[in-house]
């Protein structure tokens, strides 16, 4: 079955049901789309502000140390205890780009950690004091924000001193209202069950009515009127229902009053009348003829020569017929 065909057997209940489910889904799809960015924006608005807090701290700690800049093992035990104190990942970053010290990569390791001289938030907390970024971590993984500023160590060159915490906090909180959207979705679902189906009860029962008054009227009752109240579209069909009915009604009596008078003439008439239909079967037969042709009562619907068994009377016929013109015969 196709779609219109399908959509054309739904009931008005239906109908309503499927478009205040379908507006609902909408509003739904429109709102999450809306609520997650939304959400995400301000979680990570937040997460930022809190980062440049805990990177002023590593910031203060790390130009504080008196180590070179080639200890590794003094800058890297620097990032583990920032890293705990600070609930966030701490990296230190030399002027060359190398890692100095990183609270979640073991100090064998650090060698084999790729340089950071190209990382965005180092290049920007190089160029302008500050850098931010949300990106996928190369080393774990995982989505963080970045927050990095330069720092200029005791026995060093210019630093970078960065901050990084994972941002599943902001994917639990998006999650978390996904699922109450859907929850929210399938109880607008049930209550729009509740509102079409009293929606569809209360408006398809004016219908329902104009319905059945409009088979009566088929069925040849033109005294049914549906006197609509209101001013609605169902109103309207029902005030022109009631005026076809009245002009129908009008109608069908001043054909009748025809029909009486011509049958009266006709009845009256001493000269005989046969009126043929197109296919040549008798529609009529007056009293006058009938009594001339001794013709029974049931000829009306017989062909000519079926009720009037008469050759010169069926050629006179034919050749009016044929020629489309008044013809006489004896």
């Amino acid at each position: 079955m196709s779609p219109p065909a399908a959509a054309a057997g739904l009931g008005l209940r239906q109908k309503v049901f499927l478009i205040s489910l379908a507006i609902i889904l909408v509003c739904m799809g429109v709102l999450d789309g809306y609520l997650s960015r939304a959400l995400e924006t301000s979680i990570t608005q937040r997460t930022e502000e809190e980062l440049r807090v805990r990177l002023a701290l590593v910031e203060k700690e790390a130009s504080q140390l008196d180590e070179p800049t080639s200890d590794a093992h003094a800058f890297d035990a620097l990032a583990d205890d920032l890293g705990r104190r600070a609930r966030s990942r701490v990296t230190f970053i030399s002027e060359a780009g190398a890692v100095m010290g990183d609270s979640e990569v073991e100090l064998f390791a650090l060698p084999r950690v790729e340089n950071h001289a190209d990382r965005p938030e180092v290049l920007s907390a190089r160029a302008t004091g500050h850098g931010s970024i949300v990106r996928l971590s190369p080393t774990t993984g995982v989505r963080m924000m970045y927050a990095a500023v330069p720092f200029v160590a005791k026995r060093g060159g210019a630093c970078v001193a960065r901050v990084a915490v994972p941002l599943d906090e902001v994917d639990r909180a998006i999650g978390a209202a996904r699922r109450l959207l859907l929850i929210a979705t399938v109880i607008a679902a049930g209550v729009a069950v509740v509102l079409s189906s009293v929606a569809a009860q209360l408006g398809s029962a004016p219908a329902r009515r104009l319905i059945e008054a409009a088979k009566r009227m088929a069925e040849g009752d033109l005294s049914t009127r549906t006197n609509p109240v209101g001013t609605d579209e169902l109103s309207n069909l029902g005030r022109a229902l009631d005026q076809l009915a009245s002009s129908l009604s009008a109608t069908l009596g001043e054909l009748k009053s025809e029909r009486d008078l011509v049958q009266g003439i006709l009845q009256g008439m001493q000269e005989g009348v046969l009126l043929l239909d197109a296919d040549g079967r008798v529609v009529l037969v007056n009293p006058a003829l009938r009594g001339m042709l001794l013709l029974g009562a049931d000829v009306t619907g017989k062909t000519l020569l079926e009720s009037v068994r008469h050759a010169e009377l069926k050629a006179l016929l034919d050749e009016a017929r044929s020629r489309g013109e008044d013809t006489v015969g004896e």
